[in-house]
């Protein structure tokens, strides 16, 4: 066999040959055996050096034994298997097939070659070829000038949706989708909540009421929670003027069960509620006589008139309404009489006008420890005025003295009188003093006359007139 350098598929084919003529593997000369592992070395250091060398593509070593020196032959002939030291016809052409295979699925590799997997490939960035990145984006990276797979693509200049879906796939939490019925974006939350992306906003709250509260109530600010993530607490709101308007905050859009967070619409649809009492185009308010209720009839003073959302399709269990709480600023007030006698005690003396009812009050009260002051729970400018009606049990001429009092220390300036004469005749007196409040303060009527004789007097009803307080003070919130 000559030495001069082949082919190693050339090589594997001599030896076939020479095995067939003889019978026998041939004799290979040490030199030739060495030329031929060297080509192969040579190939696979180039082919391991390769940026898209795939450790388990290599191909098993052909077995190339070296042989004994001739002379030797016919004694290790006789005393060695020679299916266990000599390579057969068989085993080259299996050998040289699959080398043949593995060099073509590596070559394919380096473009055109017709590779089907796709890690294979030599710009792809295997490590990010897990079991764990099932439906990842694909994604071109410059700096290492491969592609990529990742959760977190972009920057992205723009992401088109089809316009022609219809959302009728299983709601999954997350899935963002066209909508054509309300062009605009659909994005999904937990508990079957589909929010209209631009057309609705919410409010995450939390809800400590002991109580589920159901979607479609109405809701009022109920304090703050900092237990884990900050919350802010909610109650159904009843117009009752127990709560000021402005704590009304909006619609439930879920079922939010005890101790649980969930979603209050605070501009948008509300779905899947119960209009069935209402027509298309009603406006709903906060129900005084129902907490979380929505009345069509618009409430009156005392109770808060909150105008909180609009019927946009009636049924008893898929009904649809807008909401848009409409928080018109609501202004306290409160009326006061005494429906009693009030003798003055001494003359000169200052002493309280005392109260016995309130015939309306929002925000405001007489207090049961002393009837004499009126307690405001909001700050602001008010208006009080006092009207008395005086009688005197003496014709002399005697001067009756007004003024206010604020937590109390007398108002300097509030002080108004008025002059009686005459035996068990009527004079009235109203006086009016506007008067900045904080929240919590208190104010009171104070009078005081040069005569003891001087009466502020009840009159009974008649039979052509109802009945006269003997002093009736008016609280009205002039300013915020």
């Amino acid at each position: 066999m000559s030495e001069e350098k082949t082919t190693l598929a050339d090589f594997f084919k001599a030896i076939a040959e020479e095995k067939k003529k003889s019978g026998t593997a041939p004799i290979v000369e040490q030199k030739i055996v060495e030329e031929k592992q060297n080509d192969m070395g040579d190939y696979l250091s180039a082919l391991k050096g390769s940026k898209s060398f795939i450790p388990e593509m290599l191909p098993e070593s052909p077995v190339v034994p070296v042989q004994k020196p001739i002379k030797e032959q016919e004694d290790y002939l006789n005393t060695i298997d020679l299916r266990s030291n000599y390579v057969t016809q068989e085993d080259l052409n299996r050998h040289y097939k699959t080398f043949v295979e593995r060099v073509q699925k590596q070559l394919s590799t380096l473009g055109g070659g017709g590779e089907k997997e796709f890690r294979y490939l030599d710009d792809v960035n295997r490590d990010t070829m897990t079991g764990n990145n099932n439906n990842w984006l694909l994604e071109y990276d410059a700096n290492t000038q491969t592609v990529q797979f990742t959760t977190d693509p972009g920057p992205i200049n723009t992401l088109k949706f089809d316009r022609n879906h219809i959302h009728e796939e299983f709601p999954e939490v997350g899935q963002l989708c066209w909508s054509a019925q309300d062009q605009t974006l659909n994005l999904q939350h937990p508990n079957g909540v589909t929010q209209q992306i631009g057309q609705e906003s919410y409010a995450y709250v939390r809800n400590k009421t002991g109580l589920t509260i159901a979607n479609g109530t109405a809701v009022r600010f109920a304090g703050a929670e900092q237990n884990g993530t900050a919350r802010l607490l909610v109650a159904p709101f009843q117009a009752n003027n127990v709560y000021p308007s402005l704590y009304g905050l909006g619609i439930a859009t879920e079922d939010i069960a005890d101790s649980a967070d969930g979603r209050i619409t605070v501009w948008g649809k509300v779905r899947d509620v119960n209009t069935s009492a209402f027509n298309v185009g009603d406006i709903l308010y906060v129900d005084p006589a129902v907490a979380g209720g929505l009345t069509n009839v618009k409430p009156t003073a005392p109770n808060n008139v909150v105008p909180m959302a609009a019927v946009l399709r009636v049924d008893s269990s898929q009904g649809e309404i807008f909401v848009r709480p409409n928080y018109e600023q609501q202004k306290n007030y409160g009326n006061f009489i005494s429906d009693s006698d009030q003798n003055m005690l001494l003359a000169n003396t200052a002493q309280a006008i005392r109260l016995s009812t309130d015939l309306r009050a929002q925000q405001m009260q007489y207090l049961d420890s002393d009837r004499s002051k009126i307690q405001v729970f909001e700050s602001g400018l008010y208006a009080v005025t006092v009207n008395a009606q005086i009688t005197s049990t003496n014709s002399s001429s005697k001067n009756v003295y007004f003024w206010l009092r604020k937590n109390d220390s007398d108002l300097t300036g509030t002080t108004r009188i008025v002059t009686i004469t005459g035996n068990a005749v009527f004079r009235t007196f109203a006086s009016t003093n506007t008067v900045s409040l904080g929240a919590n303060d208190t104010i009171k009527h104070m009078w005081a006359s040069t005569d003891a004789t001087v009466t502020l007097q009840a009159v009974p009803a008649t039979a052509f007139a109802p009945s006269s307080p003997s002093v009736k003070i008016d609280v009205t919130q002039a300013a915020l």
